[in-house]
């Protein structure tokens, strides 16, 4: 287990081809008691697939997205 502040090493962490995995308290991160979601699995394959498909959706290939998402956040501030 690792537990870190430091924003570049929480970054190589969970980068694509980190070394890093997920250990079994990341199943407290559901939602749900008992179906996972992209931040409670820990099969790395199953991750890694469903992390894949999800990269469409998100990053400066969809323009304004950070935008909204950050006055989504400023709401809650």
């Amino acid at each position: 287990m690792l537990i870190t502040k430091d924003a570049e090493l929480m970054k190589r962490m969970n980068a694509v081809r980190s070394p890093f995995t997920r250990a079994e308290w990341y199943t407290a991160l559901r939602l749900h008691p008992t179906r996972d979601n992209i931040t409670s699995i820990t099969d790395e394959a199953l991750h890694t697939d469903i992390r894949s498909r999800m990269a469409p959706g998100v990053g400066p290939s969809i323009p304004y997205v950070s935008c909204a998402a950050d006055l989504c956040i400023a709401v809650f501030r």
